[in-house]
């Protein structure tokens, strides 16, 4: 399942908004001068579009936190680090984070009711009906049991009698109309706030240019596709006698596979994105598409972090808005039998496809360093991965 553009762009101000309520309990955060530091840093790429950096940030700190003893301070970095993968669109990635965070928050009710509201968002767009419902209940009524305390004060109680309400008012209408609301400061009239994005007016298509790239990749369409789902593992049951199962919110791990089978041949899964200390991880989004395509050409036979050689396989996240510096698969609009797998740079608000190749005449090609519009080039996905024969 793909989340539509405009209810991705609904989900992030969802959660930009629910962020700022983390602290509205006059809560510090605590977090230590380092963690701190990488969180800054991790904001800072995100601005710069440096996506494989970004993601290198999320994965120290997800590392950091394994060294921590103060939860508080864990779930401040979990939530921080969720907002972040939402926004850049992994919703898996985020979810799981969202998860830990809320984990983490047991002993903080406020906090908690926070990451339970943002990660019912995502439960919400993921078509998750059940789960969002009670997320969103949830968080409710902790918010509720916070202004009945004693220990908050007066203008605390009023700030949570009003998001009460309005909170309640944005779940009966998500329930009306059967999807993520739209966020307004005061709902009021919550349907008065409710309204479908217009539908966009169709993309001119300029005429295809004379001199189309010299490494042609089949169009992703055209193949054979690979999904997989990757599974959470967290929950027990017993193969004795009958005992109870059981549901731990710090998972002991999730399905991997080290390798794939292509026509009866093993090869070797090699990530184009985060490097992680232990080992070499792709995260799979099952609620997202994929595709799996073969290889021709030499132009990136030199890509970091992983070389893509004539003959190796791809799996392409399907996605139109890449990062800069992303490596995707891109096609000429109104020439649907061409592709090619390139190096994507952002110029002045136009596109550049990079070859990384010991060819030199990929360097020469009239394509090379062209600054394409996005009216000329259609993205078809981003490469997440290369699988090499073994």
């Amino acid at each position: 399942m793909t989340v539509p553009e405009s209810t991705m762009s609904n989900l992030k101000i969802w959660l930009k908004e629910s962020i700022d309520w983390l602290h509205k309990d006059g809560s510090k955060e605590i977090l230590q001068h380092s963690n701190h530091k990488l969180i800054e840093l991790m904001n800072e790429d995100k601005d710069k579009n440096l996506t494989v950096r970004v993601w290198d940030r999320i994965d120290e700190l997800e590392k950091l936190t394994l060294h921590l003893t103060n939860t508080y301070e864990q779930g401040e970095i979990y939530i921080l680090c969720a907002k972040m993968a939402a926004d850049l669109e992994n919703i898996k990635d985020a979810s799981r984070l969202f998860q830990a965070a809320e984990s983490k928050y047991k002993s903080y009710p406020h906090q908690r009711a926070v990451a339970l509201w943002m990660l019912g968002c995502l439960y919400w767009v993921t078509s998750q009906t059940v789960d969002a419902i009670s997320s969103w209940q949830d968080a409710i009524s902790l918010f509720e049991e916070r202004s009945n305390s004693v220990q908050v004060s007066q203008t605390m109680i009023n700030w949570y009698a009003d998001k009460i309400k309005k909170l309640s008012d944005y779940l009966d209408l998500a329930l009306t109309h059967e999807e993520l609301p739209t966020y307004a400061q005061n709902p009021i009239n919550p349907a008065a706030n409710h309204a479908k994005p217009a539908a966009s007016a169709p993309e001119p298509e300029p005429d295809s240019d004379p001199n189309p790239d010299p490494d042609p990749v089949p169009e992703a369409e055209d193949l054979d596709s690979l999904r997989w789902l990757s599974c959470f593992v967290s929950d027990s049951v017993p193969a004795g006698g009958f005992g109870p199962t059981g549901y731990d919110p710090d998972p002991v791990g999730y399905l991997e596979i080290s390798e794939v089978q292509i026509q009866d041949q093993a090869y070797e899964i090699h990530s184009t994105k985060t490097k992680s200390i232990k080992r070499n991880t792709v995260n799979i989004v099952s609620l997202t598409e994929y595709q799996t395509v073969r290889v021709t050409g030499t132009s990136m036979n030199v890509a970091k972090p992983v070389p893509i050689e004539d003959g190796d396989y791809i799996l392409v996240h399907r996605q139109s808005n890449p990062n800069d510096s992303e490596i995707v698969v891109a096609g000429i609009i109104g020439e649907d039998n061409l592709a090619t797998v390139k190096r994507l740079k952002y110029r002045n608000g136009k596109i550049q496809l990079l070859p990384e190749s010991t060819d030199e005449s990929h360097y020469n090609h009239p394509n090379y360093e062209k600054e394409w519009t996005p009216n000329e080039i259609r993205i078809i996905g981003v490469v997440e991965a290369v699988f090499k024969k073994k």
